[in-house]
């Protein structure tokens, strides 16, 4: 199969392996063999990292999500709030 400019694809008859498509057979096979080996980190690898504390250097979000927690929680409740209001009171 060939690709066009819009993405599309389409047969070729000019491509080399053309002829063969119809007797082509795919094949997947996904094994479970590979195994992995755990390593531990030395001391000396972590305290380089974090002289001062001897840690890991630190990734992803490292504040407390406290605040929006409690401003979900708020928006929710003020949505409620307003529901029971709005059906109370229309009807």
């Amino acid at each position: 199969m060939s690709r066009k400019a819009d993405g599309s694809w389409y047969y070729d008859s000019s491509a080399p392996f053309y002829d063969i498509r119809k007797e082509a057979t795919v094949e997947v096979r996904i094994t479970n063999s590979v195994t992995s080996t755990y390593v531990p980190v030395d001391g000396a690898a972590i305290a380089a990292c974090h002289p001062d504390t001897g840690e890991l250097a630190h990734t992803g979000f490292t504040t407390t999500p406290l605040p929006l927690q409690a401003g979900l929680l708020f928006a929710g409740l003020a949505t409620l709030a307003y529901a029971i209001r709005r059906r109370k009171y229309m009807g």
